[in-house]
């Protein structure tokens, strides 16, 4: 208790004043607690000073008879007659519903915009913490309805007020009022004059019926050790995923909803707009989903704080939504994530376009452009969906950086106690992104140079090889370092999420290619090798010039002239541009290899 005390004092939680007249004074109390370790052994006491205040307010629970039937349905779903009662005039026909059954899996979430759209006819409002907790307020009236499933418990200031929405839900759904509560999702309620005493013997007794026949109340419980509940949960073979990604699920929490698509879309063409524009720099500016993570946060929970929990119906189609659903979910964030990184990504036939424009002068036909771009995305697509067995549903197809936004994910919606001299997930995050934002200022703005940094090209300035060995840009960047981020994790990634032996791999195949074959044929002049750069993605002739392919195409048809082509010259290309193709031909082969070999069976 003392420390307890000691540490309200030392957060300043309280100050003492002269008792304040006609002031209403909270009282409150002690709540004592047993913390045991995992193995059930008593670790230590708890003591916590906490306000109590208690209403003498009516308390009563209802209960809606088949509730999941009440739900409207957001789109056609057709089902079979039931068993032995086919319609003998219409054998083939099928049941067109109007109205979620039980079994179906929109169920839950039509039966909750149903309610919660006439709660809020009833001028009660779904608090921004809880969906499931409605609240009235009008003047001095105070109601509070909390609802789970079918279950219903309602409480108010006054009698009248209580009897009021409990007719109103009669009226509208088939109710049954319970009277007052005494016993809510296997808890036993005692009314008492200080408040409530709360409970749960006799679903104690029953647990130990179901476990232990022959189990009874003199009988010590079974207790199973946390290791085993942990071995039975944590499963997955991969330790980053299983220590990052949450396996429970809220089937009943909303998704696809209206502020998914209202913020998803715009996410989506604005990235692939913003992306697509600046991919043509030299030093290319992207913007990742995470802008997108973060920008919608507070836009999702303000449309949930803001809009009306009204049903807004289609014409025509008969389909029907709920302009808000409820407080701002997880899957919708992750949805409008997902929205986003769609048009993240880039078409890559877009390079097609770019590079027949550029390089050839030639005029695409807008129509084929688009047929072009929809084709390669929607094979993507399409290939993915052919194979989702293998590359999204295997627990062995995981993807390192898509780690780093579930834990984001998971700080922006999960609320995480704070433990004495540490962070929390969200404070961490912060913290980064300022001192991420205010570092940037220095290789973007104050010092670019910062990018790419050579010790070699410092102190050999007039060096030729000097500059193709250590030069980041136009060299092997041996000895080079750069102090921008975009510059260490634009091409492959962010090295920070990446497993250690994919670094380690990464590194080991850069330095055969870079460090150990490039000098090795350059420098023995193989093909000719040092009449071209030794870093370049341009094509060259045989003297050494930028290839002009104007002169081995047809201009009419667009097609390879072999006899110019043969009077011309044959491509050239420059010894690490070459390299890369050939290790990016056998990299494609490989993987092939690979999985044959160690997953064939």
């Amino acid at each position: 208790m003392q420390e307890e005390l000691d540490a309200l004092q030392r957060n300043r939680t309280w100050q003492l004043v002269p008792r304040p007249p006609r002031a209403n004074i909270i009282s409150g109390k002690w709540v004592f607690r047993q913390q045991t370790r995992p193995d059930g052994s008593l670790e230590r006491y708890k003591a916590r000073w906490v306000l109590a205040v208690s209403r003498a307010w009516p308390v009563h629970q209802l209960d809606v008879s088949n509730a999941f039937l009440h739900g409207h349905l957001a789109e056609q779903v057709f089902c079979e007659l039931p068993t032995g009662f086919v319609d003998a005039e219409h054998p083939d026909f099928v049941c067109l519903l109007s109205r979620s059954l039980y079994g179906l899996k929109q169920a839950p979430r039509a039966w909750y915009q149903r309610i919660a759209a006439f709660l809020q006819s009833l001028r009660f409002r779904s608090t921004r913490s809880d969906a499931s907790l409605f609240v009235y307020h009008q003047g001095d009236d105070t109601a509070y309805l909390l609802l789970y499933i079918d279950d219903i418990i309602l409480t108010a200031s006054a009698p009248d007020l209580l009897q009021r929405p409990t007719a109103r839900l009669r009226d509208e759904f088939a109710l049954k009022d319970l009277g007052p509560l005494h016993y809510f999702l296997s808890i036993e309620v005692i009314r008492r004059a200080d408040g409530f005493f709360l409970h749960q013997q006799k679903y104690t007794h029953e647990l130990l019926k179901r476990a232990v026949p022959e189990a009874d109340s003199t009988r010590p419980a079974v207790r199973c050790s946390a290791d085993d509940a942990e071995e039975e949960v944590n499963d997955h073979p991969i330790e980053e995923v299983r220590n990052t990604v949450p396996i429970t699920d809220d089937p009943s929490e909303p998704s696809l909803t209206i502020r998914t698509w209202v913020l998803g879309m715009p996410s989506c063409m604005l990235l692939a707009f913003v992306n697509e524009f600046f991919m043509y720099r030299s030093n290319q500016l992207s913007i990742g989903t995470v802008v997108v993570q973060i920008a919608t946060l507070p836009i999702g929970r303000f449309m949930a704080s803001a809009l009306p929990a009204k049903l807004i119906r289609v014409p025509l189609v008969g389909w029907s939504f709920a302009l808000n659903p409820g407080p701002f979910s997880l899957k919708e964030h992750c949805l409008i994530t997902i929205f986003a990184g769609a048009g993240a990504s880039g078409v890559y036939a877009m390079n097609i376009i770019a590079i027949v424009k550029v390089f050839y002068k030639r005029e695409i036909n807008a129509y084929a452009a688009m047929l072009l771009a929809q084709t390669t995305q929607l094979l993507g697509y399409g290939w993915a969906g052919l194979f989702r067995t293998y590359l999204v549903d295997s627990a062995y197809m995981w993807w390192p950086l898509n780690l780093v936004q579930v834990t984001l994910f998971r700080a922006m919606h999960e609320e995480e106690k704070r433990t004495k001299g540490q962070l929390t997930r969200l404070q961490f995050f912060i913290i980064v992104l300022v001192c991420s934002f205010a570092y940037y200022l220095i290789p973007s703005y104050l010092f670019p140079a910062a990018s790419t940094l050579s010790a070699l090209c410092w102190f050999f300035k007039d060096s030729v090889t000097a500059q193709q060995i250590g030069s980041g840009l136009k060299g092997l960047g041996v000895g080079s370092f750069g102090l921008d981020w975009n510059t260490i994790a634009g091409f492959i990634g962010n090295p920070l999420a990446s497993p250690a032996f994919a670094i380690f791999n990464i590194m080991a195949g850069f330095s055969l290619g870079n460090y150990l074959a490039v000098p090795l044929l350059y420098w023995t002049n193989t093909y000719n090798a040092k009449r071209f750069p030794i870093v370049s993605s341009h094509v060259f002739d045989a003297a050494g010039g930028r290839y002009d392919t104007n002169r081995i195409l047809d201009p009419k048809t667009f097609t390879l002239n072999l006899h110019e082509y043969n009077a011309y010259s044959r491509i050239n290309l420059s010894v690490l541009f070459a390299i890369n193709y050939g290790f990016g031909f056998a990299g494609l082969m490989s993987t092939l290899s690979h999985v044959a070999l160690y997953h064939g069976k």
